[in-house]
C-alpha cells in the first residue's frame, strides 16, 4: 500500500476545479492511475491551507464520472482509495455531498472512504 500526500506530492494550496493545482489535475494524474490498477492507496489531505469545494468535488466526486467513461467500476474506487483528513470535518462533508450527488448513496461506501486507519492495518 502507498500513501499519496497532497501537500508532498501535489500541493499545499489546492485550486479550482480546473487550472493550476486543481482537482482535475490532481484527479488525473494521481487518482485514475491508482484505479487503473489494483494497489491500494491512502490519499492524505492534511496540511494544506484550504480545500475550494470545487476541488474536492471535481477531485473525489466527479471521479465518478470518469469511472463510468472509462468502464471501472466505482466499486474499485472504495475498494483502492482511502481519504486521510483529520484536519476539517467540513471537508468530508463536501466530499460525501460530492459523491451523493454522482449517485451514490450506499452510507458504508460514504463513510467508508475516511476509513484510512483500518486501511492501513
Amino acid at each position: 500500500m502507498q500513501t499519496i500526500s497532497l501537500i508532498e506530492d501535489f500541493t499545499a494550496s489546492p485550486g479550482p476545479r480546473e487550472g493550476l493545482n486543481s482537482g482535475s489535475e490532481f484527479r488525473d494524474r494521481f487518482l485514475l492511475p491508482i484505479l487503473e490498477g489494483n494497489e491500494k492507496h491512502i490519499v492524505d489531505l492534511d496540511g494544506a491551507y484550504g480545500y475550494p469545494p470545487s476541488f474536492l468535488d471535481e477531485a473525489f466526486g466527479r471521479i465518478i464520472l470518469k469511472l463510468r467513461e472509462k468502464g471501472i467500476s466505482t466499486d474499485k474506487y472504495f475498494d483502492l482509495i482511502k481519504i486521510k483528513i483529520t484536519e476539517s470535518d467540513t471537508a468530508k462533508k463536501r466530499i460525501i455531498h460530492s459523491l451523493k450527488l454522482q449517485g451514490i448513496q450506499d452510507e458504508g461506501k460514504l463513510t467508508g472512504i475516511f476509513d484510512w486507519e483500518e486501511f492501513n492495518e
